[in-house]
């Protein structure tokens, strides 16, 4: 493991400016970090920024579960429906067709699980939190690490910033946002 959590590059991505790209394909990055890594199911998030609305379909953001679903994983547009998961097996759908956008989601205590969107509240799940994985799957991005295997490759995802979160009430999510923006803002992007 990488102490460091460094991203490594797996298949045909593109790096610039911009941030780093899938090709829809064999694309991804590994970020070293484990679900079980969080200090606790009800303690866990993730923040992404995607600057392109991507193609519809079974693609990932991210992902880590096991074969409970217990873990992470975000799939913006899956035939129109969001659908996400901190630690819960049934996650939660929200009617979506733009998979741009600063993406916040975290679990902050057993049915608090809730994703924001541009600094507002795109959709509370209110199911209750599971265990952390057994199996402590990596967190993937741009793909889904489901049970071992590599599912729901994005097409041409372009992820300009990422960070595991913990900690995080509702007022500290708009502020990260702001935080996530003004960055981007600042790179020119």
């Amino acid at each position: 493991a990488d102490a460091s959590y460094r991203l490594t590059m797996h298949g045909g991505l593109t790096h610039d400016a911009n941030g780093v790209t899938g090709n829809g394909s064999t694309g991804y990055m590994d970020t070293k970090f484990k679900d079980s890594d969080f200090a606790g199911q009800n303690d866990a998030g993730v923040a992404v920024y995607c600057r392109n609305d991507f193609a519809s379909g079974a693609k990932a953001l991210y992902g880590a579960v096991d074969s409970g679903f217990q873990g992470l994983r975000f799939l913006p547009d899956l035939s129109g429906t969001a659908y996400f998961s901190v630690f819960s097996s049934t996650g939660a759908g929200q009617t979506n067709s733009d998979t741009s956008g600063r993406w916040i989601h975290t679990r902050t205590g057993s049915t608090a699980d809730k994703i924001y969107r541009n600094g507002s509240l795109f959709k509370a799940n209110n199911q209750t939190s599971a265990t952390n994985s057994t199996t402590a799957n990596i967190l993937l991005l741009a793909v889904d690490y489901n049970n071992g295997a590599l599912k729901y490759q994005n097409s041409d995802a372009n992820i300009a910033f990422f960070a595991f979160t913990t900690g995080l009430d509702d007022t500290d999510k708009v502020l990260l946002d702001g935080i996530i923006d003004d960055f981007n803002i600042t790179l020119g992007r």
